[in-house]
C-alpha cells in the first residue's frame, strides 16, 4: 500500500442495527483504533451529533474524515436463519436504514465526503478481511483479532465491534489510505 501524504486520516466505521458499534481509526502506518462505542439504536443520533465534531476536530478537518457502514439488510429472510428470527428482520431492516439516514444527514450538515453512501455489502467486507466473500461471523472476528495483532476488543456478543472494525479496513483498502490494522 501508498504511504499516506496526510496522517490526519480518520475512518468512522459503523455496525449499524438495533444496537451499533463506531470504531474510529487514525490511518497511518500502522493504523490503530482510536475509540470503540456501542449502544442502543435509540441512542445513535445524539451519539453522531456530540462525536462527530470532535473526530472533525482530531483530523483537522472534514476532508479528512471518511465514513462507512455496512448496507442494511434487505429484502428476504437471510437463508440459514431460524424462522423465529424472520419477524425480527424488518424491525432491523427500518432501524439500520434509519441510522444510514442519520449518517448522511450528518455527512451533509458537517460537509464531510462520504465515497460510499450506500455502504458495503457483507460480502464485500468479509472478502477484504478474509478473503472469502461467504466467511461466517466467527471467521471475520478471527481475522479482525488477527489483524488487531493482540488489541482485545471487549466482548460482544452480536460481534458488532468486530464487523465495524472489518468495515473499517475494507475502506482504507478500497481508499488506499495505507497502514495496516
Amino acid at each position: 500500500m501508498k504511504k499516506l501524504q496526510n496522517s490526519n486520516q480518520i475512518i468512522l466505521a459503523y455496525d449499524l442495527g438495533k444496537t451499533w458499534a463506531a470504531v474510529e481509526i487514525l490511518v497511518g502506518s500502522p493504523a490503530y483504533i482510536k475509540t470503540v462505542h456501542t449502544g442502543k439504536f435509540e441512542n445513535f443520533g445524539a451519539f453522531l451529533d456530540n462525536e462527530l465534531p470532535k473526530v472533525i476536530e482530531r483530523a483537522h478537518g472534514p476532508e479528512n474524515v471518511h465514513i462507512v457502514f455496512e448496507q442494511p439488510p434487505r429484502g428476504e429472510p437471510i437463508k440459514g436463519t431460524r424462522k423465529a428470527d424472520w419477524k425480527v428482520i424488518p424491525n432491523l431492516q427500518r432501524e439500520a436504514e434509519h441510522c444510514v439516514a442519520l449518517i448522511l444527514d450528518a455527512c451533509r450538515r458537517y460537509n464531510i465526503k462520504i465515497k460510499y453512501p450506500k455502504g458495503f455489502m457483507p460480502n464485500t467486507v468479509k472478502k477484504a478481511v478474509t478473503g472469502n466473500g461467504k466467511a461466517s461471523k466467527i471467521q471475520v472476528r478471527e481475522m479482525v483479532d488477527f489483524l488487531l495483532e493482540g488489541i482485545s476488543l471487549s466482548p460482544d456478543p452480536g460481534y458488532h465491534k468486530h464487523d465495524a472494525c472489518a468495515v473499517g479496513y475494507c475502506l482504507m483498502n478500497r481508499l488506499h489510505l495505507g497502514g495496516e490494522l
